[in-house]
């Protein structure tokens, strides 16, 4: 190493160990003032106790056979929506291909093959 190399990490060192806040000089003092009452009438609420809860219904606790059966039924109505989202997107798709049919037929093509759907 030249001596420019080792005079330049010697100053990086110095410089470093100078900006460590360990090495710094003691903080000021914290001064604490404790302030005026900014409202010296106010009395606070009395505080309210929470009234007794009642006692849960067998009704608000299912038991697991009935958290089953409810898991099962709402399963179901997803099955049956689902349903009849998949059949109103086919009868869709069919109209679309039967409407592309017409015209490929009107102008001369053989659709014989996919005609059995439009009809």
């Amino acid at each position: 190493m030249t001596g420019t190399r080792v005079a330049s990490m010697l100053l990086a060192v110095v410089a470093l160990g100078l900006a460590n806040p360990a090495l710094a000089g003691p903080a000021d003092q914290l001064v604490v003032e404790k302030l005026t009452d900014p409202d010296p009438g106010y009395v606070p609420p009395p505080r309210q106790r929470e009234r007794a809860r009642p006692a849960r219904k067998a009704d608000d606790n299912p038991t697991l056979d009935q958290a089953f059966e409810s898991l099962g039924r709402a399963a179901g109505q997803i099955a049956q929506i689902e349903d009849q989202r998949n059949q109103a997107e086919r009868k869709r798709l069919l109209q679309m291909a039967c409407k592309t049919i017409e015209s490929a037929r009107s102008s001369g093509v053989d659709v014989s093959a996919w005609d059995e759907d439009c009809r």
